[in-house]
């Protein structure tokens, strides 16, 4: 008896939701993705961040080119690089941590405006030619051998780059 008017509320409130401005979601310009959304509905809004956690297929609607600062791709089975993100002319800090990805493209390089890059609990061994503009490399939790650590720090001198502790991997 008491379930009918507390599915009736649940489904009101819903409603109201569906209804709203789309862009009245958004906290800051920021978008947080947690299940399958369309993302097409924001494309007018000022969206400067965008996260997305345990998706299966995070799609980058091309709308947001010309506005994403941040994009986090986080805890989702991504095996090959999200070629969409090489349209992020703006994007300042990429995150995929904690996803499968193991290499990064050569055509990172190109977005010029990235100065932060987040690869933790990620199987990435090496990084690519020409991320000398680049201030920050996160790259704890893989297993990047002492070795391989010690030529990307010679490799970029004046990027900060973040390990665990040395792997003793062979």
């Amino acid at each position: 008896m008491l379930l009918w008017p507390l599915i009736s509320l649940m489904l009101q409130a819903f409603q109201v939701n569906q209804t709203s401005d789309p862009c009245e979601q958004l906290k800051k310009g920021k978008l947080k993705v947690n299940h399958g959304h369309s993302l097409q509905e924001f494309c007018n809004c000022a969206l400067t961040s965008l996260h997305f956690q345990k998706v299966l297929n995070p799609i980058i609607p091309d709308c947001f080119q010309e506005s994403l600062v941040e994009l986090k791709i986080e805890q989702v089975e991504l095996f090959t690089f999200p070629q969409q993100i090489l349209g992020q002319k703006k994007l300042e800090k990429l995150s995929l941590k904690h996803t499968s990805l193991a290499y990064l493209p050569d055509e990172i390089s190109t977005l010029s405006s990235l100065r932060e890059l987040d690869l933790r609990g990620t199987s990435i061994v090496s990084l690519p030619d020409g991320l000398d503009h680049l201030e920050k490399i996160d790259l704890r939790l893989t297993s990047i051998s002492k070795e391989d650590q010690d030529q990307m720090r010679t490799k970029y001198p004046k990027l900060k780059i973040f390990f665990s502790s040395p792997c003793n991997c062979d």
